[in-house]
């Protein structure tokens, strides 16, 4: 198993040298526009974010210029608009200048969830921390044959397992490809034939071979 591990973990880091997306809320050190990066992915595809985001970017500053338009309406064109909410307790928080870096201090925001605290710290703020979500779920469930099922959004031992595949150094620019990865790669409908996991991925070796 530890050698799937390395294999896996140094195979995402040699696909992410020219593969990685450059999305713009991945390079801001602005830590407003990160969270508000990060509540309008939730549910919704990273190349319709883009062209909201950079515009709630040129219109919102920081927490106070938010705060002070009484009807934003920032997910009008993306859908689920409850998740406004979020982003106000986001601003109200971030204007009290709180110091956020602990994972538990983005889960005392109703809404922000394990996720979302994890890729805040461990892609912008650069704190290793482990993310989960469906991408993470699907390629590891495929990589190394566990059973796929929704407990393993919360499930402790999975969770330690991710945490153990997370590089110690190289965390930052793993959890951007492992996104990635998911994405383009083993998505929904993998393209298994162009993956440069094949050689010892559980999936494959099952459906292919």
């Amino acid at each position: 198993m530890n050698q799937n591990i390395e294999y896996f973990r140094r195979k995402i880091l040699e696909w992410s040298k020219e593969n990685i997306y450059e999305f713009t809320w991945r390079t801001t050190k602005n830590l407003w526009h990160v969270m508000v990066a990060e509540i309008m992915l939730q549910r919704t595809r990273a190349n319709v974010v883009e062209k909201e985001f950079i515009k709630f970017t040129k219109l919102y500053p920081t927490p106070e210029s938010y705060l002070n338009v009484e009807n934003p309406n920032t997910f009008k064109n993306l859908g689920l608009p409850e998740r406004e909410k979020i982003i106000e307790q986001i601003a109200w928080t971030l204007q009290k200048k709180k110091i956020l870096n602990e994972k538990a201090h983005f889960l005392e925001i109703k809404g922000v969830g394990n996720y979302t605290a994890a890729a805040i710290r461990s892609m912008h703020l650069n704190m290793r921390d482990t993310i989960i979500d469906g991408n993470v779920i699907r390629v590891y469930t495929r990589f190394f044959g566990f059973e796929k099922s929704s407990r393993l959004y919360t499930d402790k031992g999975f969770f330690n397992f991710a945490e153990q595949i997370t590089p110690k150094k190289n965390f930052r620019r793993y959890n951007f490809a492992l996104l990635d990865f998911g994405r383009e790669v083993c998505s929904p409908v993998p393209k298994c034939l162009n993956c440069p996991l094949r050689r010892k991925c559980y999936y494959y070796q099952r459906n292919f071979l």
